[in-house]
């Protein structure tokens, strides 16, 4: 709009440059002629140079709704996979927590509650491995007399360190098949 306006009024001045008489008039807007155009022109490249930003900028901004797209479409696969997985692992817990069910019915209550006492007070890990003499949760050395103790499995032993519940590897591979 502006030079549509500056235009107008150069075409004006160009029509009165014919119409002046002294030179001083004619120079003078001579001058005030070729300000102006050059004002123009320096506005419309000015324009020209936006507008190439501006497209340079949208086509940026299509990339990377592009590059989001596809973004959203490869976290949207994972929440998948990953929701199909957590599914799964529910459904296996539930039949674990149905099995232990199962077995906790035939056990002495008194072991069930100790079991869970130490289970809440060692994040989870009630049960050791009795390895080479070592207790496997808290990597301490046990007595040789409860090693042996703890073959004989009538009781349920302690680990005098983590105070977990520790059963002999020995007692953990699977029997042989008859």
């Amino acid at each position: 709009a502006r030079n549509a306006e500056e235009s107008q009024k150069h075409r004006k001045w160009k029509t009165r440059l014919t119409d002046l008489k002294s030179p001083r008039e004619y120079q003078a807007l001579s001058r005030e002629l070729e300000l102006g155009e050059r004002q123009v022109r320096e506005a419309d490249e000015r324009l020209l140079e936006l507008m190439q930003q501006t497209e340079e900028k949208e086509k940026l901004i299509q990339e990377k709704q592009d590059h989001l797209r596809e973004e959203e479409q490869k976290i949207s696969v994972k929440v998948r996979e990953l929701r199909d997985a957590q599914a799964k692992l529910q459904k296996e817990a539930d039949i674990r927590e149905k099995d232990r069910e199962t077995i906790l019915s035939g056990l002495n209550p008194r072991v069930i509650k100790r079991y869970d006492t130490i289970r809440k007070k060692k994040q989870g890990l009630a049960v050791a491995r009795l390895k080479n003499g070592n207790c496997t949760g808290c990597n301490m050395a046990v007595r040789p007399q409860l090693s042996v103790e703890s073959l004989r499995f009538d009781t349920l032993i302690d680990c005098p360190a983590c105070r977990r519940i520790v059963v002999h590897e020995d007692l953990l591979k699977a029997p042989a098949a008859e």
